[in-house]
């Protein structure tokens, strides 16, 4: 009696390596190995023939089938063994990168949400210029595979440069996805909600770099996703994909400082506050709206200690508070807050405006003097050299600490991110004040006392000199340039 249940097992088994091994069908080939690899069992059969003989066929269906449906399938099969299977692992990827260098039949036409899971984590090893817009397109057409979703965005982030160049690959496939129910704005809110879940998700998972005009694209895909089937007609609709966009933006600004001081950031937000009737809003979004809100105070709180006012985020503060006295309270707190304020910053925290000052002086040049610029001039020149260091030595520690401290790998990524992005602040904020670098480090160039000094002091009888840290300028309006701090050279 004891020993009757492992021979059945046995016995189940044999039948599903042999199964695996000559079925013709790879719908059969797959719920062989999903029993192959239940609890394990996968490893203790990796070494037998009829394994080695069902994974070669697979990989000349994949190879040479002229159906779409059971060249996708036969990718699966592939990938399911590479992902438990390690010594077969590399000779597997190597045929899955072979086969996908080529376009793949849509993911749709499999009807099984694991089997369009696993295609989708094969595209992480495929090239070529059809990738992108394919991943994009899988996103909009997924129905209910949420896994599936996941891994697609997960790649998406991955292999596009930057966000915006991601959402711009979101763009296309949204417009012209037509859902065929009875209220296709409701549909289209439901289904834009599931990709924001999941890229929301993945945004607290990895480091992508935000592109340019980041906000002028999400934007653009919220307008080109409702211009055709119009906005949703359920205001709950209306305010759950209003809310998980927010939330968007949030884990945005969180974790890239550049885009929280950029009013454009939260534009798509004047877009889908016209949903709702007078009343409506901001009530029925109100939790993450609250949060977007707190954003702002943030980025406002930062500009302003460094004497910039912000009349677009002070507009979307007022837009996430209701109404402009709400709006003010906010900004009336920082002044309190902050003693020692500019008059003109403080008086625009308290009201909304800067007092105009006779010829008209623009507010940034007027706090050109400030004590700060030399700091964050400073501060430029460092986050440079960080970078820097970063980009030539982070991959490098990353691979040490995996080594010989594997335990602090998590810890050391989450460091050079942090780092990374107090950077992208500095950058940010210099940009503010348009603060710029000029030369590099190890540039000889013609000595000019106006913009350098000598590690000792001033430079005598030297007519060439070597940049050992640059200078920081300010480039006005009319391009005349405003030495913030000089370049620190020596004789070259």
């Amino acid at each position: 009696m004891t020993n009757k249940k492992p021979i059945e097992n046995a016995s189940f088994l044999d039948v599903a390596l042999s199964t695996f091994s000559n079925a013709p069908q790879m719908e059969q080939k797959i719920r062989s190995l999903k029993t192959l690899m239940r609890g394990g069992t996968v490893h203790s059969v990796r070494n037998d023939p009829r394994f080695a003989k069902g994974i070669e066929q697979t990989i000349e269906e994949l190879r040479s089938t002229p159906d779409p449906r059971q060249a996708l399938l036969a990718l699966t099969v592939l990938t399911r063994v590479a992902s438990r299977v390690k010594n077969e692992r590399k000779k597997l990827i190597e045929e899955i990168e072979q086969a996908l260098q080529s376009p793949l039949p849509q993911l749709a036409i499999l009807d099984d949400a694991d089997d369009r899971a696993y295609a989708a984590q094969a595209l992480k090893w495929a090239t070529g210029d059809w990738v992108l817009p394919y991943i994009a397109q899988a996103i909009v057409h997924e129905e209910a595979g949420e896994k599936t979703r996941s891994e697609l965005i997960r790649i998406l982030l991955n292999i596009a440069p930057d966000l915006t160049t991601a959402f711009q690959a979101l763009r296309k496939p949204l417009e012209v996805w037509q859902p065929e129910t009875e209220s296709p704005g409701d549909s289209a809110a439901k289904r834009l909600k599931r990709i924001f879940v999941a890229i929301r998700r993945e945004l607290l998972l990895q480091e992508c770099p935000p592109g340019d005009e980041l906000g002028a694209m999400l934007q653009g895909l919220v307008l080109d996703t409702f211009r055709t089937v119009g906005a949703p007609s359920t205001p709950s609709v209306a305010a759950e994909i209003t809310s998980e966009v927010a939330l968007v933006l949030h884990a945005l600004v969180r974790t890239r400082f550049s885009l929280a001081v950029d009013g454009a950031t939260y534009g798509v937000m004047h877009v889908l506050a016209r949903w709702f009737l007078k009343g409506m809003w901001p009530e029925v979004t109100k939790p993450s709206l609250n949060t977007l809100s707190h954003d702002i105070v943030e980025a406002i709180t930062l500009l302003a200690k460094q004497g910039i006012t912000d009349d677009q985020l002070l507009h979307c503060l007022v837009l996430f508070e209701g109404s402009q006295d709400n709006a003010i309270k906010r900004t009336r707190a920082i002044a309190d807050h902050l003693p020692g304020l500019p008059n003109e910053i403080a008086q625009w925290l308290r009201k909304g405006r800067v007092r105009k000052h006779a010829g008209g002086a623009d507010l940034l040049a007027a706090s050109s003097q400030m004590a700060a610029d030399p700091d964050l001039a400073l501060l430029l020149v460092d986050s440079r050299r960080v970078m820097r260091m970063i980009e030539e030595t982070g991959q490098d520690l990353l691979n040490e600490v995996r080594v010989f401290e594997p335990a602090l790998e998590s810890s050391t990524m989450d460091l050079l991110k942090m780092v990374e992005s107090l950077a992208d602040g500095v950058r940010a904020l210099a940009s503010k004040r348009n603060l710029q670098i000029r030369g590099q480090v190890g540039d000889v160039v013609e000595y000019s006392p106006s913009e350098h000094v000598g590690v000792g002091g001033r430079i005598f009888g030297a007519r060439r000199v070597r940049i050992l840290r640059p200078l920081v300028e300010r480039v006005r309006s009319e391009n005349v340039s405003e030495v913030i701090i000089r370049a620190v050279v020596e004789p070259a």
